[in-house]
């Protein structure tokens, strides 16, 4: 790596498969985090059961950035009643969580 770069790893497992998240800094170009819909952005999505019990306990987690509230697609689209939230992890990674009605 050049220097003035540098990257924080964490291993996850999740639903029993191993998950390596990256995110690399490189002091030219600055820390801040692109949006989703912009060149460099990106997220991963997770399905989750209850959006706003996993919410009530993300907002309480040190380094955690909740990104909004939860929101809501209306009556009439096709994917009606499904809910997400963004956040940002402690090491700037963007996530999104999704629950789908029953």
């Amino acid at each position: 790596m050049e220097e003035g770069t540098s990257f924080t790893l964490a291993k996850l497992v999740l639903a029993g498969m191993p998950l390596e998240l990256f995110t690399y800094r490189d002091a030219r170009v600055g820390a801040q985090t692109a949006p989703n819909a912009m060149p460099g952005g990106g997220h991963i999505g997770l399905l989750v059961a209850d959006i706003e019990a996993v919410r009530t306990r993300l907002a309480g987690a040190p380094g955690v950035t909740l990104l909004g509230g939860i929101s809501t697609l209306p009556p009439g689209h096709p994917l009606a009643g499904r809910r997400w939230l963004y956040f940002l992890t402690p090491w700037g990674q963007r996530l999104e969580l999704v629950s789908a009605p029953a």
